[in-house]
Parts: C-alpha cells; sequence; structure tokens
C-alpha cells in the first residue's frame, strides 16, 4: 500500500498549498460551475481536485472524481472526493477532508484502500482491507459506546434535522452536526462518537474511503435505503441515507426510526 499512501500525501501537500494561495471566503467560495456529482463547483473545490488528480496521471487507474467525473480506463478505480466539507473550507471553519478510496473493481466491496486527511486537525486516516485501520500511521484503538450518548448528523439542512430529530432524539443523549461527512465516519471509528447518520442519499465519493476505515474496526456502515453497502457502484449517484455504529443492532435501530 505504499504506493497509494505516497500518492495521497503527496496530493494532501498540493492542496495545502492551494488553501494557503486562497485564503479568504471570497476566493475560495467563487463558483466556477457544476460538478459531474451535480453540485455546484467552487473555486476551492476545482483547485483542490486538479492539484490531487495530476499525482494520478500515468498511473493505471479509472478516476471518479466530484467535479471531473470519470477519466481513464486503467485497471484500478480510484473514487476521489477532493473537498469533504466544501462549505466549511470555503468559511475557513477547520473541519473539512480529502478522500480517495482505491478499488479493484467497479463495488464498495472491491476497495482495499482508504485514505482521509483532515485539513483541520491535520490527521490522517487510512485503512487497508485486511490489514487495518489508522490515524497519524498508529493502529485506531478506541470503540464506539454500545449505547447512543452522541450521534453525529450529516447532510445537514436545517428541515432534515428538524424532521429527523423528532425521531432520533429519544434515541440518543448528544448531537453533533460536523458538516463533513467522511471525517464523521471516521470519528466514530475512534469512539469519538457512536454513530453517524447522512440525512439524505449520499453518492460514493462521499463514502467509498471512510467506509473501509469504519469496516475494518469491525464497526457497522450501511445504506439502509439501498442496502447492502457493498454491493453499490461505484460511481456518481446518491442511492440512499448511511448509518454508521459500532454494530448492527445499533444501525438497525437509527434506520427502523427513519423509516
Amino acid at each position: 500500500m505504499t504506493e497509494w499512501l505516497d500518492l495521497c500525501r503527496a496530493a494532501v501537500a498540493d492542496v495545502q498549498a492551494v488553501l494557503a494561495e486562497m485564503p479568504s471566503r471570497e476566493e475560495r467560495e467563487r463558483p466556477v460551475g457544476r460538478g459531474e456529482g451535480g453540485d455546484e463547483t467552487s473555486a476551492i473545490d476545482q483547485a483542490a481536485e486538479a492539484a490531487i488528480l495530476r499525482h494520478f496521471e500515468g498511473e493505471d487507474v479509472r478516476i471518479v472524481s466530484e467535479e471531473a467525473g470519470f477519466k481513464g480506463d486503467g485497471r484500478y478505480t480510484v473514487v476521489v472526493d477532493p473537498i469533504d466539507g466544501s462549505q466549511n473550507a470555503g468559511r475557513g471553519i477547520p473541519y473539512f477532508c480529502l478522500c480517495v478510496a482505491v478499488a479493484e473493481g467497479d463495488t464498495v466491496d472491491d476497495v482495499f484502500f482508504g485514505y482521509v486527511y483532515d485539513f483541520g486537525a491535520n490527521e490522517e486516516w487510512h485503512a487497508v482491507r485486511g490489514g487495518g485501520a489508522f490515524l497519524d500511521g498508529k493502529a485506531l484503538t478506541g470503540a464506539p459506546k454500545d449505547e447512543l450518548e452522541v450521534l453525529s448528523l450529516e447532510a445537514t439542512k436545517a428541515t432534515l434535522i428538524h424532521e429527523s430529530l423528532e425521531v432520533l432524539a429519544p434515541l440518543t443523549d448528544r448531537v453533533r452536526v460536523m458538516g463533513a461527512q467522511a471525517l464523521s465516519y471516521c470519528q466514530l471509528a475512534a469512539g469519538r462518537t457512536d454513530a453517524v447518520v447522512c440525512l439524505k442519499p449520499s453518492r460514493p465519493v462521499d463514502f467509498a474511503a471512510a467506509q473501509l476505515v469504519v469496516r475494518e474496526r469491525g464497526f457497522a456502515i450501511e445504506l439502509f435505503d439501498a442496502p447492502p453497502i457493498g454491493a453499490c457502484p461505484l460511481d456518481l449517484r446518491a442511492r440512499s441515507r448511511v448509518v454508521a455504529a459500532g454494530n448492527t443492532e445499533l444501525c438497525r435501530r437509527i434506520a427502523t426510526a427513519l423509516t
């Protein structure tokens, strides 16, 4: 996995340079079009993607990226979210990340390497299929509680939170709303929170890397509107809301409440 890790670390360094060159909200948030994933593309999204993708040029890969769409037809599928938490990044809130997943096939179960870099905390998360999950190069420890004390909510439109809390509030004591889906899954994998729910249908670019971090810890993550997560194609289509927790029973309770 060393080659993939080195490529991701080189990409991180270039994105950090991009962030330094675009320090203001006006520079970062400036709209420049609409990405292949369907969302508006900001200047920081576009610049970060360009900085990242150049590191995979010449590799035997097929790129699936939130902004650029599909590029190449190589052996490995590389799924890239240049900036997960774009609104945070644009406004200077230090909670956003780069996500890269590498697969030997076309579905989530084919992902064998997942990488998430938190530009706020400068924490590096990665996982290797069958080889464990790591934070800053050290094997992850800690675990979420079996009872639901702290719940993270993602896809955080105010209306969605209002609607969901009516049924989720009886299940949990505390709620966190952070604004970067992949990082929230990583926080769960470290036992910093006890469950995560993405309240609107999510795309593989949002979870392909972080789901491996969760699964390599032995924890549960599922597309509860379109299971199983492992069969989900690695593309740009939003199919299902996502739930993750320390065990499948807790995931089931949360999903049941929301459906």
